[in-house]
């Protein structure tokens, strides 16, 4: 009855502290910025509706909803809005900026997106700046990504609260800059992605938690050769399960990148979920004894997702390999983060508990709970 308790306190902890970590939704602004020659400029600039209306107060009759026709009806303040956080400018002054009266919207995970194209024309191509001052007075988090592109050269940048200016230059040394930077936006969306972070620590418990054993006697020397031999059983399981879901994401990131493979980026959403849903419930009633079937086989699913972030990112038309290659590595690096800090808290509560099994049932019940609450939210998407 007690290991019970545990458990039900354990997934009651879990639960609340699970809410309130993924309650938080990311500010993120999106930027498209394309040379039609030297002097002409277009682009399309995409502001999260929930951010703006922190600014701009668009629900006229308080509803709690606001509509198209409140959008709509607000467009003067909008347009003023973007016009006063987005300069262009060159070596001669700021270049004249003008907003395309024809607003639309579009939806970046599960977020409604207020879209406006832009023109500017500059009177000499000489270096061409951009600034934003952004919407970092609502959130401290907020970021704008940004892809320029001239002929068949790329820049992408993330500007925010510290870096508010960026020089669009196409030379080998902005090349090497964006190559860092989408090895830096890999590392940052692996940290921000709860979802992909939810897997991974599913997948360590049934690493390390999911072989029961008994809790070895003091100063026994066998019992020594037996905790090296479950050290290293686990170690191997944890190995196997990154190389294949490493593998996997891989192979799936690079297809849907160099569009090779289409996919529908709320699918591959909800099947993201599913496979947290799954993988938790197989902590609980093993039907795949190998963790290699279940970190490989939905690895695949999940590198889907990580393409679609890094088309939000815009890939450089001439570089789109070594631009996925460093988004990759920056997923990778993420993720041996997130297992060194996971594993050895999983080892030590494996070694110091005689509720291992309470653990992983109580930790995979909360766990088969939020991926359930994300396929319900990312189905109601379609609707």
């Amino acid at each position: 009855m007690l290991r019970f308790t545990h458990a039900i306190l354990l997934s009651f902890a879990l639960l609340v502290f699970a809410n309130s970590a993924f309650a938080h939704q990311l500010s993120t602004a999106y930027l498209t910025v394309k040379s039609v020659d030297e002097l002409h400029y277009t682009g399309q600039l995409q502001l999260r509706i929930d951010d703006i209306s922190k600014l701009v107060p668009l629900d006229n009759n308080n509803d709690g909803d606001i509509t198209w026709a409140e959008i709509v009806a607000n467009k003067p303040v909008l347009r003023s809005l973007i016009l006063e956080r987005i300069k262009l400018q060159n070596n001669s002054g700021e270049c004249p900026l003008n907003i395309n009266d024809k607003f639309k919207l579009d939806t970046h995970f599960n977020d409604n997106y207020l879209v406006a194209g832009l023109q500017s024309t500059c009177s000499s191509p000489e270096g061409i700046t951009l600034s934003y001052t952004g919407l970092f007075e609502i959130d401290a988090s907020h970021k704008l990504l940004v892809n320029f592109t001239n002929g068949n050269d790329s820049v992408s940048r993330t500007l925010d609260k510290d870096t508010h200016t960026v020089a669009l230059l196409t030379d080998s040394t902005s090349r090497s800059a964006s190559f860092i930077e989408f090895v830096k936006q890999g590392v940052i969306h692996i940290a921000i992605g709860y979802d992909h972070i939810l897997f991974l620590v599913c997948l360590l418990l049934a690493c390390v938690l999911g072989k029961q054993t008994e809790k070895p006697k003091k100063n026994a020397e066998t019992n020594f050769a037996e905790r090296r031999a479950l050290i290293s059983y686990d170690l191997t399981q944890t190995l196997i399960m990154v190389t294949s879901f490493t593998l996997a994401h891989s192979i799936t990131l690079t297809l849907v990148a160099m569009d090779w493979l289409q996919v529908s980026s709320r699918w591959v959403e909800i099947a993201i979920a599913a496979s947290i849903a799954i993988a938790a419930f197989n902590n609980i009633y093993p039907f795949l004894s190998r963790i290699f079937y279940l970190s490989f086989g939905f690895g695949l699913i999940h590198g889907m997702g990580f393409a679609g972030v890094l088309s939000e990112l815009g890939l450089p038309t001439s570089s789109k390999l070594p631009a996925i290659i460093a988004f990759n590595l920056g997923v990778e690096i993420g993720q041996i983060a997130i297992v060194f800090l996971a594993y050895p808290a999983l080892v030590f509560l494996k070694r110091h508990t005689q509720y291992q099994k309470q653990w992983l049932i109580g930790s995979s019940v909360v766990i088969i709970a939020i991926s359930v609450q994300w396929i319900v939210e990312r189905a109601a998407q379609f609707y």
